[in-house]
């Protein structure tokens, strides 16, 4: 699981890994569709992001950046 933001960070390292590798951008683009990774937008988790933004600064170990899929991730618990 992932965020849209986060595969489009990925995505703008392709040219420099393809260089890095002697790959084309095609193929890393085309492996990276092909990964079993549910891809989700901002609008399937920004309710949960201040309870997720709560539970990391009590998770202190978890990085800022990590925000986004906590969010995501209770976004797809059931509610009680």
């Amino acid at each position: 699981m992932t965020t849209e933001h986060n595969i489009a960070e990925v995505r703008e390292y392709v040219p420099e890994f393809a260089a890095r590798y002697s790959l084309s951008e095609e193929l890393l683009h085309d492996a990276l569709t092909l990964l079993p990774i549910d891809v989700y937008g901002e609008n399937t988790y920004i309710r949960e992001r201040p309870a997720a933004q709560r539970n990391l600064e009590m998770e202190r170990e978890r990085s800022q950046r990590d925000i986004v899929l906590v969010a995501r991730r209770d976004s797809s618990r059931p509610r009680h």
